[in-house]
């Protein structure tokens, strides 16, 4: 028998519907999509699901022993949520709450089996670390190791990859398909087309006529073209928003660019004035030095012409020396004849 099997079913709010007529069921092993446009009660499907709200009309019906306990649940996550301040450890631990009844703590079993899901989802390792710093991924891999301490059997899972990068978003759905193939039931709502590759099952919800049955069944119909038509359309208009930001920070940065251009342009106006001030400085000083040469080279050609006039003395004094020398050798030399007559 299916673990959960509805009939009939209408959803909505104070006696208003917004979904009717829904008819599905998840057993063991199954891994159920859910897509459809916003606002055909999608969300509301997991919380009638998870008995926080009552059907208008119909019936939900649980089998193969299924018990409130063995339902894990994963919902969006508010920006509240994503900054809560705690430690994964905790966090984990707190999906065990289920099974501790009324005891005020936690038992080694309860212990144990958070270990077990912290490993399986690879965040042991961050067990001491608070959750509010994690990544996108981290985070979404946190809470599923919360979930799977109360699932033993059925997971629940409300837009779990918002937000969420390409490769950390096909881990997950990685992660929750090897769930499946283990035996616990997978329903999880999405709004990308991408979860349809790891289905087993699709209920594609509208207001009426809701589409139920296999991932084949489903690409072989017309609901698909709609959803992958409301997949286009969302993606373009991701895009668009993505341009528009892209554009956006471009200006942005143009506009700090040209800031600091005009800062630099300033800067060197006023490195240009005073490149100015110290050519003149050095025109003025250029103009002293050749005054100074000026100076200097009448100076040069008055000692040029003192030296020519010692010059001048310094041979006439020589000439007077040698005749000097002259006259004493003639005076020597009658002073030895007179020696000879005296004698």
């Amino acid at each position: 028998m299916a673990y959960i099997t509805c009939k009939d079913l209408t959803l909505g709010y104070e006696g208003h519907a917004i979904v009717s007529d829904l008819n599905f069921k998840v057993s063991k092993g199954d891994y159920l999509c859910i897509v459809g446009e916003n606002g055909t009660g999608k969300s509301t499907l997991i919380k009638t699901l998870l008995h926080l709200q009552d059907v208008i009309s119909g019936d939900i019906i649980t089998g193969d022993g299924l018990k409130a306990y063995e339902v894990g649940y994963l919902p969006q996550q508010t920006v509240v949520q994503k900054d809560f301040p705690a430690t994964v450890e905790e966090i984990v631990l707190s999906g065990t709450l289920a099974k501790c009844g009324w005891r005020p703590f936690y038992r080694k079993a309860e212990k144990k089996l958070a270990e077990e899901k912290m490993k399986r989802m690879e965040v042991w390792n961050l067990r001491k670390s608070c959750y509010r710093n994690l990544s996108g991924g981290q985070q979404q891999r946190t809470l599923l190791a919360r979930a799977l301490c109360a699932a033993s059997k059925v997971i629940l899972l409300d837009e779990p990859v918002t937000g969420l990068d390409p490769k950390v978003t096909a881990e997950f759905y990685q992660v929750t398909k090897d769930l499946s193939e283990e035996g616990i039931a997978v329903i999880m709502v999405s709004h990308d087309v991408q979860a349809l590759d790891y289905a087993t099952h699709i209920l594609h919800m509208q207001k009426k006529n809701s589409f139920y049955g296999t991932k084949e069944e489903y690409m072989n119909s017309d609901k698909r073209k709609l959803f992958k038509n409301a997949e286009d359309a969302a993606t373009a208009v991701s895009c668009s928003i993505e341009a528009t930001n892209a554009q956006d920070s471009m200006i942005a940065k143009a506009s700090e660019s040209f800031s600091g251009m005009n800062e630099n342009v300033n800067t060197l106006v006023q490195e240009i004035k005073g490149i100015d001030g110290m050519l003149n400085r050095l025109s003025d000083a250029n103009n002293q030095i050749v005054d100074n040469i000026s100076n200097l080279s009448a100076t040069t050609e008055e000692v040029t012409a003192s030296s020519v006039q010692v010059a001048d003395l310094s041979v006439e004094n020589l000439n007077n020396a040698e005749q000097a020398k002259q006259k004493l050798d003639n005076v020597l030399a009658v002073s030895h004849e007179l020696d000879k007559y005296i004698k």
